[in-house]
């Protein structure tokens, strides 16, 4: 009526359910899938893949990996970073020689691009973005001082 459990078979179900459990650990918190993947710096500033991403649709429409050959895609890519360290420098750079922008045409865009895009595209587009209007209107900001 009662087995005897065998040495063998306790270890190995052992095993099994600590590997089980470690592969289940393994996956990406919460915190580490919102955050973007830094591809490079600039004097400490960083260039994401999602900046990169986001500059490559907008000069290619809304490409992915998966559309074009892994030669292209490298190329589109490496492009995209140059182009965000460019862009990276010339802000450092206006920044250290004390140039800004007024808040008043930062309002000036930002109003330009609501009404270009309707307050529902935009709203859209905020969200797409992950961004709130006041880390959108710090972009404009940057955008304008480049």
């Amino acid at each position: 009526m009662f087995h005897r459990i065998r040495p063998l078979a306790v270890w190995t179900l052992l095993f099994a359910s600590l590997a089980a459990g470690s592969l289940v650990s393994c996956g990406k918190s919460p915190e580490e899938k919102t955050q973007a993947r830094v591809l490079a710096r600039v004097n400490g500033d960083p260039i994401t893949e999602v900046a990169v991403l986001r500059r490559i649709q907008s000069m290619r429409g809304n490409i992915t990996k998966e559309d074009v050959d892994h030669g292209t895609w490298q190329r589109l890519t490496e492009s995209a970073v140059e182009s965000e360290m460019l862009d990276l420098l010339l802000l450092q750079a206006a920044k250290k020689e004390g140039y800004t922008v007024s808040p008043k045409t930062v309002d000036r865009d930002l109003a330009r691009t609501r009404e270009m895009l309707g307050e529902k595209a935009y709203q859209a587009m905020l969200e797409k973005r992950g961004v709130d209007e006041d880390q959108f209107r710090r972009y404009l900001a940057d955008r304008l001082l480049r």
